[in-house]
């Protein structure tokens, strides 16, 4: 599974928006939408530990 559908598929399990990732990470709403849509295939480390973090979740499995 693709990175940016990992990270949509918890962020609605938590039951966030992209908007309130983007507050609580940090990070630009656009960003957010880029990375789920697949337009930001190669996102820095940095911005997958925030969104990481912000969704308390540990882990994705970034090399499938």
């Amino acid at each position: 599974m693709q990175l940016g559908k990992q990270i949509k598929e918890i962020r609605e399990r938590k039951g966030f928006t992209q908007k309130e990732l983007a507050i609580v990470s940090g990070l630009s709403e656009d960003t957010i939408s880029k990375i789920e849509s697949g337009k930001n295939q190669n996102p820095t480390v940095y911005v997958i530990k925030t969104i990481s973090k912000a969704l308390d979740n540990i882990q994705f499995n970034i090399y499938k």
